[in-house]
């Protein structure tokens, strides 16, 4: 009988290997973790001020989406492995979004934005998003040679990883940028960081509750996290 799909992304070396092998793995992941939370530190948070509103009025909108970012699935198995376990992490991980159709939470984030800038600005004209590989500034405005403003929205991490003092529960962590550019002068209106590394409860889910039913749980959780970052990029633009 064939086993379920999300059986590919189970770990071949032990999942939940003895307490001490894990120890001072654990804290180079929590410094890792760490780490992928302060990539995206270097965008400030800029809300849009009062002065450029009038700028805003009648000018054409598009909204533009990085390409999906490698995605990690770390686990207590692969993390015994060092650098040879972090690589089968981001293998493992980038197939479990490509076969499940995991979509880039920034794709909505940045549709949702798009719309609530046009309606509470007066934007003469919103036009489809697109995929750029390039986040420069002078890269986009070449992108959309005739486009006014541009809303650039990024996933910079997502990744699943458990906890460091229980190998069995995960957390899904995630960080996106979000950035209102006037492209005709080449500058960032406004910007603003988002990250997102849920504390351990009593219901965190364990790494099959996440991947199993064509990853569903992983979905829902990047979903809720998306909706988050969403509502705070929202906070750059007073009404």
């Amino acid at each position: 009988m064939t086993r379920p799909k999300a059986h590919r992304y189970r770990r071949r070396r032990n999942a939940h290997p003895e307490p001490k092998v894990i120890p001072m793995t654990s804290r180079l992941l929590v410094l890792l973790a760490c780490a992928l939370l302060s990539a995206c530190a270097s965008v400030r948070h800029q809300p849009l001020s009062q002065a450029a509103v009038p700028q805003l009025e009648n000018k054409t909108l598009a909204f533009t989406t990085g390409t999906k970012p490698d995605f990690g699935a770390m686990t207590a198995g692969n993390a015994m492995f060092g650098l040879l376990g972090a690589i089968e992490a981001i293998s493992s991980g980038n197939a479990l979004v490509r076969d499940n159709n995991i979509p880039d939470p920034a794709s909505n984030i940045a549709a949702e934005l798009a719309k609530m800038v046009h309606a509470q600005y007066r934007i003469a004209d919103r036009k489809l998003g697109i995929v750029s590989g390039s986040d420069d500034v002078d890269a986009l405005a070449k992108l959309h040679p005739d486009v006014d403003l541009l809303l650039d929205v990024r996933t910079v991490t997502w990744s699943l990883i458990y906890f460091p003092a229980d190998w069995t529960h995960y957390r899904v962590i995630y960080s996106a940028q979000a950035r209102l550019i006037d492209l005709k002068h080449r500058e960032v209106l406004a910007e603003h960081s988002c990250s997102r590394a849920p504390e351990q409860t009593a219901d965190a889910p364990t790494y099959d509750e996440l991947v199993d039913d064509g990853a569903a749980g992983l979905k829902r959780a990047l979903s809720t996290a998306g909706d988050e970052c969403l509502e705070e990029f929202a906070s750059l633009f007073p009404s």
